[in-house]
């Protein structure tokens, strides 16, 4: 994932009863996330959108809670910044000799 992007994620727990009783929380950076929880017969799902502006690992956690039972999931998602490198490959035809120049930025090298 990119720095400053956002991402929908998806938390679910298939086999219960009363699928409309679970209770989801999902964190994500160590903030709560907003869920929006759908049931479809025994099928819960919570989904929020997820962005950071801080590059780094980060843990996507998502607890459910059904009754006395609480199960828990964890993932790490790595939250990357690219620099804004603009990378180009020219082609330059010339009597059958094919040059392929690498420009990143404004400078160019020619192989």
């Amino acid at each position: 994932m990119d720095v400053n992007t956002s991402e929908m994620v998806t938390c679910e727990v298939t086999g219960v009863f009363p699928a409309e009783e679970a209770q989801f929380e999902m964190i994500f950076a160590e903030e709560r996330l907003n869920l929006s929880v759908t049931v479809r017969g025994d099928v819960a799902r919570a989904q929020a959108q997820v962005s950071s502006s801080v590059a780094g690992s980060h843990t996507l956690k998502c607890t459910v809670s059904l009754g006395p039972v609480t199960k828990t999931a964890k993932e790490k998602v790595n939250v990357y910044y690219y620099t804004g490198i603009i990378v180009a490959i020219v082609s330059i035809t010339t009597l059958a000799i094919t040059l392929l120049g690498i420009c990143v930025y404004s400078s160019c090298t020619r192989k």
